[in-house]
């Protein structure tokens, strides 16, 4: 998440979610930023969703992804993160790593919170393949996932 684009298109798709979401509870949001960002700044964008950060710290190809993505697995209420990017399936290169969560990294925190939802705003889908690219992408992170609901979005996708 870069704040240089704070406000754009995409923030008021990002607050327009999670407004529509807030009947199924408490959201908090991990912005994922990918540059230094001052408090207020980053204050200034939790209130623009309405959601408190969980973290305003800058995720860089040498940060512990472990450790940065910690407090969203703890998390008590929904989580939504919000790469500069989107969802990768695969870790591959250092130096684009900071744009994505990991498919690992979201099955683990979505594993270790199965009461609560985990939503990704995912820019990195090819407008021509996109279908095939979401298909590809749920099927990946749901692989594993103990007969969590991801099999039943997947038929409705795949459904003529």
């Amino acid at each position: 998440m870069r704040l240089t684009h704070f406000g754009d298109s995409y923030d008021v798709v990002k607050q327009s979610l999670l407004r529509w979401l807030a009947p199924l509870g408490t959201w908090a949001a991990h912005p994922m930023f990918t540059e230094l960002v001052a408090q207020d700044d980053a204050a200034a964008f939790g209130r623009f969703l309405n959601a408190p950060l969980l973290s305003s710290d800058q995720l860089t190809p040498k940060t512990d992804r472990g450790a940065y993505f910690a407090v969203a697995r703890t998390c008590s209420s929904h989580v939504f993160l919000d790469p500069d990017t989107g969802l990768r399936l695969m870790r591959r290169g250092c130096k684009k790593g900071p744009a994505y969560v990991f498919g690992a990294e979201l099955q683990a925190i979505a594993l270790d919170r199965p009461d609560r939802l985990t939503l990704v705003f995912d820019q990195s889908l090819s407008r021509r393949a996109q279908h095939g690219a979401l298909v590809e992408k749920l099927s990946g992170v749901g692989s594993g996932n103990s007969g969590r609901p991801i099999p039943e979005i997947l038929a409705r996708l795949s459904a003529p």
